[in-house]
This record gives C-alpha cells, structure tokens and sequence, in this order.
C-alpha cells in the first residue's frame, strides 16, 4: 500500500514526465496532420502542373497537325507528295497520343485538384477534338481562323489562371493577351 504522504512526492517527479509525454505526444499529431496537408498540396500541384504540361503537349501537337495539312497533297510531286502523307500520318499519330495523354491529365486533375481546372480542361477539349475530327477526313487544315484560334488561346489560358487559383499562386505575372492581328 502507498502511504499517502508520497502522493506529493510522486506526483512532483511524475508530473512532469506525464506533461512532456503528453506535449510530445500532441506534437507529433500536430506535425502529421501538416505533413498530411503538405502532401496532399504536393499531390495537387503534380495533379495541375501535368494537366498544364500535357495541354502544352496537345497545343503543340495541333499546331504541328494543322501545318501538315497546309499544304494540298494534289500539287506536290511524287516524291514530296509521299513525304508530305507520311508528315500527315505521323502528326496524326503524335494527336492520338497526346489527345490520350490529356484525357489521362484530365481524370488525375478531376480527381486531386477539381473543380474550375477540371471544366476549363474539359472546355478546351470540347473546343479541339471537333476541330481535328471535321478537318482530317477532308484533308484540311483547321486552325484558319483568328477566332477559333483566339478561343483556343483564351480556353488555354483559362486552365492556367483556374490552376493558379487552385494551387494559391498570386501574382504569377499576366498571361499574354491573344494578339488578334495574327
């Protein structure tokens, strides 16, 4: 049996042990609880920096596509023509793929980052895909137009600004304007 005498004596010497156990203890949930949050940050920003990444992709991939078929295939010569229809080939292939790349972006962002980037990202698609889809059976190029392409710049920059939202960055610098002399 304890005499009672030694409460004080115990809880003197115990006290202290108990509240650093206890400050250590809240610490530690404290920290991971922010090392969740700095993860899951982490996660959205790879999510929104690969969804922009691919978009630049599939900018890049539309461009090479249009220019490919800037030229009619009818006046070439022999030889020019089959380089040009294998350019055509190879730039149509190049779009599949990113068009599968950016599908795959989209889905990961819809999933880790949401909300204005995910409808940006599905509005630029909505924008691109039927250009591509009406003009290559027709062997056409397809961005011919400063509207069309004044939209797709803006639909571009839309997913960029609602990333930045999205992520917290203020005051990354202005986008470039669409420059409608172009």
């Amino acid at each position: 049996m304890i005499d009672a005498s030694c409460i004080p004596n115990l809880m003197a010497t115990a006290g202290p042990l108990c509240g650093v156990a206890l400050g250590s203890g809240l610490t530690w949930l404290i920290q991971r609880n922010e090392w969740g949050r700095q993860r899951r940050w982490e996660l959205r920003r790879e999510a929104a920096l690969d969804a922009l990444r691919v978009l630049a992709d599939l900018e890049n991939a539309l461009t090479e596509l249009d220019s490919t078929f800037t030229v009619p295939v009818d006046r070439c010569e022999d030889d020019a023509r089959a380089a040009l229809k294998s350019m055509q080939l190879d730039a149509t292939l190049q779009f599949r793929k990113c068009c599968s790349a950016y599908k795959r972006a989209h889905i990961v962002a819809d999933l880790t980052v949401g909300g204005q980037v995910s409808k940006n990202l599905s509005a630029y698609f909505q924008v691109a895909l039927p250009l591509v889809r009406d003009a290559l059976p027709q062997r056409r190029n397809f961005l011919n137009s400063a509207q069309t392409k004044k939209e797709l710049a803006q639909r571009g920059n839309a997913i960029i600004m609602a990333a930045r939202k999205a992520l917290g960055i203020k005051d990354a610098g202005d986008l470039p304007l669409f420059d409608d002399s172009n």
